[in-house]
This record gives C-alpha cells, sequence and structure tokens, in this order.
C-alpha cells in the first residue's frame, strides 16, 4: 500500500509547474516563519529540495538572517543513517547520494544532530495524525530512533500530499506539524 501511495504522490508531485511549486513553496515556508516553534529554536535541520519538492530556501535565508544554525543532512555509508551538518550557503552543498544536494562529507566531522530543536523533513505523503510516507529508505526513521530526544519535526506539503490516514509500522517516526499551502496542522 506504502508503495503504491508513494508512486501516485510522486507522479502527481511531479506533473506540477514550476510556477505552482514557486508560489506554494513561498506560501509554505512564509508560514514555517510564522511558527512560534521557528522563532523559539536556534539549530533547524533542513533538505535541500529536489523533484518537485516544497523548497525550502526562504526558511534557509531567513534562518542565517536570524543568527540560527542550519543544518543539512548527509547519508553516512558506514551506517546507512543521517548525519547533520551546518550550512552557511547554499553554494556549499554538492550532488550526494541520489541525487540530492547535501553537505561535503569528510573524515573528522562533527555530526551535530543532537542540537537539532527542529527539523524540517522530506517525504511523499502525510496523514492527519501525523503520519508519513518518506522515499523508502528509512533513513530519517533510523536515525531519529537513535536519538534520546526528538526534535520538533516538521513537515512541508503540496495540500494534495495529505491524505487522512497512511499505512503505518512501529517504528514509523510520526511528524508534529504539516504545514500546507493552506493550513498548519499540529499534531
Amino acid at each position: 500500500m506504502k508503495a503504491k501511495i508513494r508512486r501516485e504522490m510522486i507522479a502527481r508531485r511531479n506533473s506540477i509547474s514550476r510556477e505552482e511549486i514557486m508560489e506554494k513553496s513561498a506560501i509554505i515556508q512564509k508560514r514555517v516563519l510564522e511558527l512560534p516553534i521557528y522563532q523559539e529554536s536556534k539549530t533547524i535541520g533542513l533538505y535541500a529540495s529536489f523533484n518537485n519538492e516544497v523548497s525550502t530556501s526562504i526558511i534557509f535565508d531567513k534562518a542565517l538572517e536570524d543568527g540560527k544554525k542550519v543544518l543539512f543532512p548527509y547519508i553516512r555509508k558506514a551506517d546507512r543513517e543521517l548525519a547533520f551538518l551546518p550550512v552557511r550557503g547554499l553554494d556549499e552543498l554538492e550532488l550526494g547520494q541520489f541525487g540530492i544536494m547535501t553537505p561535503p562529507f569528510g573524515e573528522g566531522k562533527d555530526d551535530y544532530i543532537g542540537d537539532l530543536e527542529l527539523l524540517v523533513i522530506p517525504g511523499v505523503s502525510y496523514d492527519l495524525k501525523g503520519g508519513r510516507i518518506g522515499y523508502g529508505g528509512g533513513f530519517y526513521d533510523r536515525t531519529l530512533h537513535k536519538l534520546a530526544k526528538l526534535p520538533f519535526i516538521l513537515a512541508l506539503a503540496y495540500e494534495f500530499q495529505l491524505l487522512d490516514e497512511l499505512p503505518m509500522l512501529p517504528h514509523d517516526i510520526r511528524v508534529n506539524a504539516v504545514v500546507t499551502e493552506r493550513r498548519v496542522i499540529v499534531h
């Protein structure tokens, strides 16, 4: 069932125009900037959008302007978990696994995941109870399960990516809130 939802949502997301992506992404990101959790967080994690995902560039620019530490994930090859590194400019990102822009990884770099207060997480579909379907790799679920305390997990989505309920497994991490171009849903 998850695979079917994933295919349908990716196909629908890939069919929207560049103009619609930019317009809706701007609305969604501005909603995020108004949230108390954004305003109170000193360290936030973002993803570099790809394949018509909601953009995070406005949040990134504003977070830097606001003096926040901004972290982006990369996949550690050894254990296939995510690690998070600070980024001070989007031009620092380079092409990583799966065609996703990530911070350059080098031995000896620290992982700042424990500093995250707000984590903006990518995904394919969400439900009204905080359920999430990602791309199927399990990177976020595996990584977040190892944390003693989870950050506030926020999803950015187009309204059509929201369903009433998704099939969830016990190990699936739920999001605390979903922000779309029409609403903010806090769980």
